[in-house]
């Protein structure tokens, strides 16, 4: 094999928990010449990985044309291979000498109690054998290794310091804990540890982060919507503990091996929990959750139900 397409997926999360599978096909054909394709909310966990010699943006919002003339460009690059994880009809109008699709295997695939990204390693074919390195990867580059120390520096931060970080946000409200909760935990553990506590997230959850800096006692660091991908990456690789909501950067904490604490409700912990990592899940006992349902009639109780001294104990049995 001297040319492979890989089609991959649309978010951070699940582009993440695509690199073990992905690693498998890089140790099969380590001569080979790898391209990517994702979509554009992607296009920030890949553009910096040297596994990938090329990265295509696929926006399925852009015009008809474009498209076309992208799978135009595609299909003169002549791939020996397209490994196509996102199950499209893309691999057959692109051509190549051999395609590996998981239709079928998709459709029959147990999901709920197996691990996303192991599920991923299993329903590749057997002449691509598991890795003996199964975890995440996501490449920090030394140049976001010093961005964020000097932002760090800017907010009086030495590198000695040990850093506990919050990402109190998610894309589904549903999955996100009380921001009180967020901040008493904070002030607790700041105290008893001697940390220094940082909040992130994205640009839309600056406001959140605000809020809970605000019930704070003690002085936070509001960095969310402030850094790159790359940076964040930095950032929990040199941190003592996160703690989270189930969202895209659990999984990133995991790719850096940053200890984490993860707060599930109706999200499902056994197939989209961290991996490969040091981790603690706190989930209420509810004999309904996880449920991955969208409408609730107990008002996602299973959120409310988790306590403090709950998160607190993870943190603390992590932090020790």
């Amino acid at each position: 094999m001297k040319k492979v397409l890989i089609i991959g997926l649309s978010c951070l999360g699940d582009m993440l928990l695509l690199t073990p599978a992905i690693r498998a096909i890089r140790e099969k054909y380590p001569a080979a010449n790898f391209s990517i394709l994702v979509g554009p909310r992607a296009k920030e966990s890949v553009e910096n990985n040297p596994w990938f010699s090329e990265v295509i943006i696929w926006d399925k919002k852009s015009a008809l044309s474009e498209r076309s003339n992208l799978i135009k460009s595609l299909k003169a690059q002549h791939f020996d291979l397209i490994v196509d994880f996102r199950n499209t009809l893309l691999p057959f109008f692109i051509g190549a000498k051999k395609r590996i699709t998981f239709f079928w295997k998709e459709l029959f695939s147990k999901k709920n109690k197996i691990h996303e990204a192991e599920r991923r390693l299993k329903m590749l074919p057997s002449f691509l054998p598991i890795p003996k390195d199964k975890t995440l990867f996501f490449p920090i580059t030394e140049e976001d290794r010093l961005s964020i120390q000097r932002t760090l520096k800017d907010y009086g931060i030495g590198p000695g310091e040990r850093l506990i970080v919050l990402n109190p946000g998610a894309n589904w409200e549903a999955k996100r804990w009380r921001k009180e909760g967020f901040a008493e935990v904070s002030d607790r553990l700041a105290k008893e540890y001697n940390v220094r506590i940082i909040i992130i997230g994205g640009k839309r959850e600056r406001d959140l982060a605000e809020k809970i800096k605000g019930l704070m006692k003690i002085e936070a660091i509001n960095l969310a919507g402030k850094t790159t991908l790359g940076e964040l990456a930095a950032l929990l690789e040199k941190s003592s503990l996160l703690i989270t909501n189930d969202t895209g950067p659990m999984h990133l904490a995991s790719a850096v091996k940053c200890p984490t604490v993860a707060i599930y409700g109706p999200g499902n912990w056994l197939r989209y929990g961290p991996y490969e990592n040091r981790y603690k899940i706190v989930h209420s006992n509810l004999r309904c959750s996880p449920c991955n349902v969208t409408r609730c009639k107990r008002n996602f109780l299973c959120m409310k139900l988790i306590k403090v001294s709950e998160v607190l104990r993870a943190a603390e049995s992590l932090l020790r």
